[in-house]
Parts: C-alpha cells; structure tokens; sequence
C-alpha cells in the first residue's frame, strides 16, 4: 500500500497542473474543488477503521464460537446427565446399548447408561403382583345381581347363553364355573425385558393362566372340582400352578407363579338347588360315619381302654389261625388273649398293654361269681352232709323242721304279704290289692339292697384297679431291670 500511494500523489499532481496548462493555452477558466481527498492522511485514517472494524469482527466471531461451544458442551453434558436413572426399591433394572444387554439385574439406586437411541435403563417391576379370573369362566351377571348370594339367584337362569355366559368344561362333559387368582412376580428382569412387550403383560399372563385352568380342569370331574374330599382342591390349584409356570418357561418369560387359588366354584345355577342338596346329603353321611367311627372307638376304650385295638388285632389273628387250620398258632394268640384277660400286663408289637374299663369289671365279676359259687357248692354240700345222718334216723321230724324253718324265711324276706281267711267262711272272694305303705317299704328296702351292692362293687372294682396297677409296675420294673 505504501508503494502505491507516490503514483496516486503524482497522479493528483499532474491533474493539479492541467489547470496552469490550460490557463497558458487558453483563458484561464474557474473549477470546482475536488470531493476526494487522496492526500496520504486520508489513507491512514481508513487503514485504522478497516484495522478496527476487522478486530470487532474477529473478537465477535470469538465469542459467537465460545457461546456455541459452551452450548454445545452444555448439550453434551445434558445428554450424558440424562443417562441416570433412578431404580426403585421394588425394581431391577437391565442396561441396554444399540439394543443389546449388557448389565442385567441392575439393583436399586441410582445408574447410568448411555441415553436414548444409543442406550437405555429398563426399569422392571419385581414386586408380586395378583391377577384376577373373575368373568372368565362366571355366568353373565348384571351388577346387581353380582352383589346377591348365589343361592338367591339359583333356578332364575335356565340356560347358558353361547358368548355371553362362561363356564368350564370339565371331564365327563359337565360345566361349572369357576373365578381364580394368580399371584406372579418378575424372576429374571433381562428375560422379562426380551420377552414381554411393554403393557402386554397382563394380557399375556392371563392368556395363559386361561389356557391353564381350561386344560387342568379337562382332566377332573365335577365331583372333584365341587366336591369336598381333603386335598382335592389343594391338588387342582398345584396342577394350574405348574402348567402356568410351564406355559411362562417356554416363552423363556422371566416370570414366576407364587400361588394360584380357586376362589370360587360352583354349577350351572339352574342345578344349583339339587347339587347343594346332594352335597348337603353327602356331607351329612360322612359326619355320620365319622360320628360312627368315633362311637365304636370310645365303645371300645370303654369296654377294654387301651388295650382295645390290640385286643381286636389278637382276635382277628386267632380267626385267621383257626380259618387257615393252624392250631399252633391259634393256641398261642388264645393263650395271649386269656392273659391278656386275665389282667396281665402283655407286650405286644414293642408295647405293653393291660386291660381295663368293662372287660375288667366283667372278668372280676366273673371271678368273684365263679368263688361265690364254689363256696355256695360247699356249704350245701357241707350242710346235706350233716343233715344226712338226721334224715335218716327221722325223716318226719326233719322234713318238718325243714318246712317251719324255710317258712319262717320265707316270711322274713318282707317281700310278700300274709292274708288270713276265717275258717267258717263258705264263700270267700280274695281282691288283692298291696298296702302302699308296705309296697313304699319294699322299694326303700330294694333300693338300700341296690345301693349296697353298688358300693361293694366300686370298693371291689378300686381294688381290683389298684391289683392292676400293682401288676403294671411291677411288669415295667422287670423289664427295666431287663
């Protein structure tokens, strides 16, 4: 620049000089002056404006970039930033990249992946969750015949509608109808996450807990499904338990069956009526032979106590010895029971036994009638021996001595009343008819008689119950001494 300005200052110099020229050639003629100054201070002054203005440019420019950048970075740092993500108590989360998993069962707290579309936190709930059959396979209810008991509505349907009512077809070719629940939770969150599509999961799961209450209850009768036999329904629930989780693992769904509970069955209610009076029927048969078997039980522990069940158990053995004729041990299970009988104590199948109750009191009393018997015996006998001699010297004289003394017996035992008849009646007409005083002490007489008889047969028994005692510790002292 410096170099041009010389040829720009002789420029204007020689223009300057044209006028002097021409004033020699010619007249001389007024110009105007000239509107641009080229002297070389002009030049300066627009040097330092360009200079100025380009550092103005240049210093815009700078922090135009800077203001970009640090939005840029800002952006940057947000996108980072919005990768954590917060994973709840009741979750797990599965890390993703381009898709693919690459951390799985991430806890609870905070994490981080790359952001979307590079990556993402997929947050699993894993807490248990409940699912309902309620419509399923239940009749077509309105809402307010869904708040009344189902015996109120028995009988109003007559019919199932195809489309409207929902039953299930169980084997045998019955209906019935049934509500369940199923209590599930997430097992596996990475599995969850490939195999069920976000809001289908409960559609899935109840596809397939349908598909499993359809084909467990193809294989039970309706007396299983609605009956009450002990552990059926336990056994029903189990089975579409395990065909739900079969249904789940196929799929490779991550999920598992907790519980699955029949909450509620029942027939077509327009059989409703004469089911519940079968079960009513069935029911009220089994409390009787229960209530039976409960009364042969305390019959037998108080006809024999605790030795009942092996005193029935010798006796069954005993029939069997004498049906297969095998007398050796038929004599020897009739040898136990006549122990067994006679009060010993007798071990049998590890454990010693000895019996009470009515069969004790029964054998005692036998006992004591086979003693009172054989004394009875004796003194008659003892008594015919010693009147013998008497007889025979004077048979009258004895025979009425005999016939006073069991008259005068007779006579004091106080059960009967004397009448005596005049010895000059032609006629006598007898109307018997006993004096209530004498009938009033007869009874009062029988009943101290009772009384005591009853007494001597509670001392007899205490006894005889302490005798057993005596005979069971001394069998356990034996046999610990053993």
């Amino acid at each position: 620049m410096s170099r041009e300005r010389p040829s720009s200052a002789s420029s204007a110099a020689s223009s300057a000089s044209s006028p002097v020229a021409a004033s020699d050639s010619g007249p001389l003629r007024s110009h105007r002056p000239a509107t641009i100054d080229l002297s070389p201070s002009t030049f300066r002054r627009v040097d330092v404006s360009l200079e100025a203005a380009q550092r103005s440019l240049t210093d815009a420019l700078r922090i135009t970039f800077g203001v970009v950048w640090a939005v840029l970075i800002a952006l940057i740092a947000l996108f980072l930033a919005s990768g954590f993500q917060q994973v709840g108590e009741s979750e797990r989360g599965v890390t993703l990249r381009f898709g693919k998993v690459v951390r799985e069962n991430v806890g609870p707290g905070y994490t981080w992946a790359w952001p979307y579309p590079i990556g993402e936190v997929v947050r699993v709930d894993v807490g248990q969750r409940s699912l309902d059959l309620e419509e399923d396979f239940w009749p077509n209810l309105t809402k307010g015949q869904k708040q009344q008991a189902l015996q109120e509505l028995a009988g109003r349907k007559r019919q199932l509608v195809p489309g409207k009512d929902h039953a299930n077809l169980v084997a045998g070719g019955a209906l019935a109808h049934t509500q369940w629940r199923m209590l599930y939770s997430v097992s596996d969150p990475a599995r969850y996450a490939r195999a069920i599509a976000a809001g289908q999961e409960e559609a899935i799961v109840r596809a397939l807990l349908d598909q499993a209450v359809v084909e467990s209850l193809a294989g039970v009768t309706v007396d299983e499904l609605l009956g009450q036999a002990p552990g059926a329904l336990a056994r029903l629930e189990r089975r579409v338990r395990l065909r739900v989780q079969e249904l789940l693992d196929r799929m490779n769904a991550g999920m598992q069956v907790d519980q699955v509970i029949l909450r509620r069955r029942t027939p077509p209610l327009f059989v409703l009526e004469s089911f519940n009076n079968v079960t009513t029927a069935s029911a009220k048969a089994a409390q009787e032979r229960e209530q039976a078997l409960r009364d042969a039980q305390q019959t037998l522990t108080s006809v024999a106590g605790q030795a009942a069940s092996a005193l029935l158990k010798l006796i069954d053995n005993y029939e069997q010895a004498l049906d297969a004729a095998d007398a050796s041990r038929a004599d020897d299970a009739l040898a136990t029971i006549d122990r067994l009988l006679n009060g010993e104590a007798v071990a049998i199948d590890g454990q010693t036994v000895v019996v009470s109750g009515e069969v004790a009191e029964i054998i005692s009393e036998a006992r004591r009638y086979r003693t009172d018997v054989v004394a009875q015996a004796r003194r008659r006998a003892a008594a015919f021996e010693a009147k013998l001699p008497l007889y025979r010297e004077n048979p009258r004289v004895f025979t009425a001595s005999e016939w006073s003394r069991a008259y005068k017996a007779f006579r004091d035992q106080g059960v009967d009343e004397a009448f005596y008849l005049p010895g000059n009646a032609s006629d006598v007409q007898i109307l018997l008819n006993s004096d209530p005083e004498i009938a009033k002490r007869l009874e009062e007489a029988r009943n101290t008689a009772e009384a005591k008889k009853a007494r001597e047969k509670a001392i007899e028994r205490q006894a005889e119950e302490f005798r057993r005692k005596r005979r069971e510790q001394q069998s356990s002292s034996s046999g610990g001494g053993g």
